[in-house]
């Protein structure tokens, strides 16, 4: 909560325009500007309030679902923090890379600008989860679980799939290769996550 609130001390403008990208469509109009709506400083700032608090979230499951692990519970933390970051910049370096193979960096670089606008949205529900996660008592963790699904999958639906979408019209491929990429870099990952956590650390 700190650092959310000294990242609004500093960057306040740049998490406003992030904020108002998910019901403002106007918000959007640097979208196809290299670097998006916030600058390389906001970005870094809330790529790690996005790693951090999903890490949290994903720790304070272990926790109530009793899963063994072996690791200190501050080190679980930090190990499932640095992990989704890692991962998700190498998602972004792939998504690069796809782009400079077959020549369409533009898209992918609209493409990238949406995906950050939804996973830094999706950031500050996970922290409110969290201090939820914290305060509330066992019997309505269920009820706190099913509303974080239902406000991530509203995010997923009104701000990520609607401006895709609107990006993807404007180039013509074969639909078959988006159903590849979001089988491999959308779906799976996700998949495999979950059931990693399944298993006991």
């Amino acid at each position: 909560m700190i650092y959310t609130a000294l990242l609004n001390l500093f960057l306040g403008n740049d998490i406003k325009s992030v904020l108002q990208s998910f019901y403002d469509k106007h918000a959007l109009s640097h979208v196809d500007k290299e670097g998006g709506l916030i600058n390389s400083w906001a970005f870094i700032g809330l790529f790690i309030l996005f790693s951090f608090t999903f890490g949290l979230v994903l720790y304070q499951l272990t926790v109530y679902y009793n899963a063994y692990h072996s690791m200190s519970n501050f080190q679980l933390f930090m190990t499932l923090s640095v992990v989704i970051g890692v991962l998700f910049a190498l998602k972004f370096l792939m998504l690069k890379f796809i782009g400079f193979i077959f020549d369409i960096s533009r898209l992918v670089s609209q493409y990238i600008a949406i995906l950050n606008l939804t996973y830094f949205n999706i950031a500050f529900v996970l922290l409110a989860v969290s201090i939820c996660f914290s305060l509330l008592a066992n019997q309505f963790i269920p009820y706190l679980l099913i509303a974080t699904v239902v406000l991530i999958a509203v995010i997923f639906t009104w701000q990520y799939v609607r401006n895709s979408v609107t990006i993807i019209s404007n180039y013509q491929f074969h639909k078959f290769y988006l159903f590849i990429y979001l089988c491999a870099l959308e779906i799976c990952p996700i998949l495999i996550l979950i059931k990693a956590l399944t298993y006991n650390f």
